[in-house]
């Protein structure tokens, strides 16, 4: 499989507030990845939404070991997803370790914090 369709970021949730003050919560990047996108299947939309999610976009990148559940990805393009689930897979094509991302796109954006 080729990952030429974009870059995803992944992402960590961290309060950027100083002590004592209201929280701050801003994206922390932890994980840069070309990415390739994928048909969303009909049984995996009937899953999501027995357990009351919703699937919006699913992406396969080389394999991520800090992806996990929970997490959030943020395209290229700026559109920010949380991730519902993240599963470790062997690519078909190159024999390869990969990693699927099944997204929820966010409705509110977190600003991002900027990079060091």
């Amino acid at each position: 499989m080729i990952y030429n369709e974009g870059i995803v970021y992944l992402c960590q949730l961290v309060n950027t507030a100083a002590a004592g003050d209201a929280p701050a919560m801003k994206l922390h990047r932890v994980g840069r990845y070309w990415f390739a996108a994928r048909t969303i299947g009909l049984n995996r939309q009937y899953a999501a939404k027995s357990v009351n999610e919703q699937v919006d976009m699913l992406l396969r990148i080389h394999y991520a070991p800090e992806a996990r559940i929970g997490m959030f990805a943020q395209l290229g393009n700026g559109e920010q997803y949380r991730i519902t689930n993240a599963t470790p897979i062997t690519d078909d094509d190159t024999g390869l370790r990969a990693t699927e991302l099944t997204l929820e796109r966010l409705e509110d954006f977190y600003d991002v914090q900027p990079e060091a």
